[in-house]
C-alpha cells in the first residue's frame, strides 16, 4: 500500500484495498468526486482518472491549479474521479516504479521543481499493458493538506474524530 503523506484516507479505503490485494492480480486505487476534494480557498493539483465500464483505469492525467471557480474551465465536472493518492500495488509493479524513479532522478538531477507523479507513472504502465488497475470510489471522509489554510481545518476534524 502506498499513500500520500499529506492526505488522510479513511479506514474503509484501506480495508477495500487490502481485500483487493488479497483477491486480485491487478493493482487498485481509491478515488472520490472532484467536488469533494476542492478546497474552499486556493488551488490544488489532482490526478484525474478515466475508467472503462468495468471500473478499470484506462487513462489519466495530472491537472494543476484547480479551484472551485475554475474547474469547469479545465473541462472537469463535479463527478470527475480524482485520485486520493492511495494505491494497492503488487511487488512487480513496485519494481517497475522503482526503475522509473531512478531514471527520473538521473534525468532531472538539476531540477528541484519537477515532480514524479505516481498516478501518471501508473497510467503509463497501464498503457504499456504491464499492469491493470481497478478503481474503487468512496464517500468516506478524506482530509488533505494542500494549502496553508487547510492545516487548521484538518486539526479540527481530527479532534472531532478522536473524541
Amino acid at each position: 500500500m502506498i499513500c500520500s503523506g499529506d492526505d488522510l484516507s479513511g479506514e474503509k479505503s484501506f480495508k477495500t484495498l487490502t481485500h483487493h490485494l488479497r483477491n486480485k492480480k491487478e493493482e487498485a486505487t481509491v478515488a472520490k468526486r472532484l467536488i469533494d476534494l476542492l478546497p474552499t480557498q486556493g488551488t490544488v493539483n489532482r490526478g484525474v482518472f478515466i475508467v472503462d465500464e468495468n471500473q478499470n483505469v484506462i487513462d489519466g492525467e495530472e491537472i494543476k491549479g484547480i479551484s472551485l471557480e475554475n474547474f469547469r474551465e479545465k473541462s472537469l465536472e463535479e463527478d470527475t474521479l480524482v485520485s486520493l493518492s492511495i494505491f494497492a500495488l503488487h511487488p512487480r509493479t513496485l519494481n517497475f516504479l522503482n526503475d522509473r524513479l531512478k531514471k527520473f532522478k538521473d534525468e532531472n538531477r538539476e531540477n528541484r521543481e519537477i515532480e514524479f507523479y505516481l498516478n501518471i507513472e501508473l497510467t503509463k504502465l497501464i498503457k504499456e499493458n504491464k499492469i491493470g488497475m481497478k478503481i474503487y470510489t468512496t464517500e468516506e471522509k478524506w482530509l488533505g493538506i494542500t494549502n496553508k489554510e487547510d492545516e487548521e481545518k484538518v486539526r479540527k476534524s481530527l479532534k472531532k474524530i478522536i473524541k
